[in-house]
C-alpha cells in the first residue's frame, strides 16, 4: 500500500515539475521573440538582421532584397516598380533597397521558397507573384 502511495506522489510531483518547467521555457522564448525589432516601414534601405528576417518569414511576410550598384542607369525605374509592388501587396512585402553592390540582383524570399533574379527586366519583377503567400489583386488580374 505504501509503494502505491509513493508512486502516486511521484507522478504528481512529475506533473507539477513539468508544468513549472514548461511555463519557464515558454516565458524565456516569448521574451526573446519580443526583443526582435520589426521595422514599421515596408520599404527600407538597410539589411535586416537574421533574427528580423526569421521573424518576418515565420509570420508569413515576403522579403524582397534589391541589390544594385551606385552608378546604375535603369535601376531607378526598377526601384520604382518594386516600391509600387510593395505598397500594393496588402502589407505582406518588406522591400530592402541595398545600394553599393557590384551587380544588380533581386532576391525574393517567403514561406513558399526563394527566387533570385540577376540581369532581370521590369517584366521579370512580376514573378514575385509565385513567391507571395497571398496573391494580391494585381497578381490575379495580370494572369488574365
Amino acid at each position: 500500500m505504501k509503494s502505491k502511495k509513493f508512486v502516486a506522489l511521484f507522478f504528481i510531483f512529475l506533473m507539477v515539475a513539468s508544468s513549472i518547467a514548461f511555463a519557464f521555457i515558454s516565458s524565456t522564448r516569448m521574451t526573446k521573440q519580443e526583443e526582435v525589432k520589426i521595422p514599421t516601414q515596408r520599404i527600407i534601405n538597410y539589411r535586416l538582421s537574421d533574427a528580423q528576417r526569421h521573424a518576418l518569414l515565420s509570420n508569413g511576410y515576403t522579403l524582397v532584397e534589391y541589390e544594385f550598384p551606385n552608378a546604375c542607369l535603369d535601376c531607378a525605374s526598377k526601384k520604382s516598380s518594386l516600391e509600387n509592388i510593395a505598397q500594393t501587396s496588402n502589407n505582406q512585402i518588406f522591400l530592402q533597397e541595398l545600394m553599393g553592390y557590384p551587380e544588380e540582383k533581386l532576391t525574393m524570399t517567403s514561406l513558399k521558397g526563394q527566387k533570385i533574379l540577376e540581369n532581370f527586366t521590369e517584366d521579370d519583377i512580376n514573378s514575385i507573384c509565385e513567391i507571395l503567400v497571398q496573391e494580391p489583386l494585381w497578381c490575379i488580374s495580370s494572369k488574365l
